[in-house]
């Protein structure tokens, strides 16, 4: 019997890559929501633990290239609003609506974004709306939301920040962003009916949608449904983030679970929209 040939195969050398940017889809925090297991402590603790993985994912991935961006991208539900009786019951309020935004989220937000400038030299927030915001108000017009108000007012308190800027979008429920030339789109994702307790089926047909009604769309990025996720139905990456809220009885009683306390990022280079992609676990504390 001939000895097989073997072909030995040599791994690449692996040099300083090409700039990237990366993403961070920040949202559903609903701070000023009450469980079993999330309080407003929980949210300023999982919210540094968030900074700690997120900082440590880039360390890791500036030794491969550089990476002195990050784009936030608020996908909404920053606060828990107060609409007792239609979102949820009295004893899941933690906090007045007054303190949720600036005795809350504002004040942790502010520490955060600061906090990032010591190893990213630019950061972008882009904000969207979600529907805990609203008012609960029958007639009220598209702008009237906590949301708008709490990420404007973060805004204003980072005016003299040169380094960390603002696109929020106050009427729409959706927003176009242009990252090294590949377009993003990112909205809350209330919209999007579920089947079966699934958002799947509608997250696909609505993508498809919106990319023939906007055009060429390289990646979608929802939050709402409190549980991380990402696949390509029909070819562009739809991306669904977690959230910040444990023990949530209303997720567990609607679809069964109540969702990973789990934010997730990405990165993006001028040749393709997502090079790499991580789900942030707001419990732990990153460590390179």
């Amino acid at each position: 019997i001939p000895a097989p040939q073997i072909n030995i195969l040599r791994p690449a050398r692996v040099g300083k890559g090409q700039a990237q940017a990366q993403v961070l889809l920040l949202g559903d925090t609903h701070a000023g929501r009450l469980t079993s297991s999330y309080n407003p402590a929980v949210f300023k603790s999982r919210l540094e633990n968030l900074f700690h993985n997120l900082t440590v994912i880039q360390k890791l991935q500036t030794r491969q290239h550089p990476l002195e961006t990050l784009y936030i991208f608020g996908m909404g539900d920053t606060i828990q609003g107060e609409n007792v009786g239609q979102q949820m019951d009295l004893d899941e309020l933690a906090l007045p609506l007054y303190d949720q935004v600036y005795n809350l989220w504002v004040p942790a937000m502010v520490s955060f974004l600061i906090s990032l400038l010591q190893v990213y030299q630019k950061v972008h927030y882009v904000g969207v709306k979600g529907n805990h915001g609203k008012t609960g108000k029958p007639v009220s017009s598209r702008s009237t939301n906590w949301d708008i108000v709490a990420q404007k007012s973060l805004a204003s308190t980072l005016a003299k920040y040169p380094d960390i800027d603002f696109e929020i979008e106050p009427v729409s429920f959706y927003k176009l962003v242009d990252i090294l030339g590949w377009r993003f789109m990112l909205t809350h994702g209330d919209i999007i009916r579920m089947n079966y307790t699934l958002p799947y089926y509608g997250l696909d047909r609505k993508s498809a949608r919106w990319a023939h009604e906007f055009g060429h769309i390289d990646a979608f990025c929802f939050g709402h449904f409190h549980s991380p996720a990402r696949w390509e139905p029909w070819g562009v990456p739809l991306l669904v983030n977690g959230t910040f809220v444990t023990d949530d009885e209303y997720a567990i009683g609607t679809i069964g679970t109540s969702g990973k306390p789990r934010q997730v990022t990405f990165g993006v280079c001028r040749d393709r929209p997502i090079t790499w992609y991580y789900e942030l676990d707001l419990d732990r504390k990153g460590e390179a």
